[in-house]
């Protein structure tokens, strides 16, 4: 279903804890910065899947979203 459960599931849980704490301020920051660190680590980790897994990999990300919005 997507590439990236653990990181989508951690994204979920971090803004939505914000969220259920009514912390509107934080909301936004944690979401911000999650974002911005699965955005720079995710392509990061693709490289290396890449390069082990080769064609079947590419073909794989093509089919499958990363499961974070805006990453893929």
């Amino acid at each position: 279903f997507m590439r990236h459960p653990g990181y989508s599931g951690f994204l979920l849980w971090a803004v939505g804890t914000q969220v259920m704490l009514c912390n509107p301020v934080s909301t936004v920051v944690f979401a911000l910065v999650l974002w911005r660190f699965f955005a720079r680590r995710i392509p990061y980790e693709e490289f290396f899947l890449r390069q082990f897994f080769g064609s079947q990999y590419e073909e794989y990300a093509r089919k499958v979203h990363s499961g974070l919005p805006f990453i893929n």
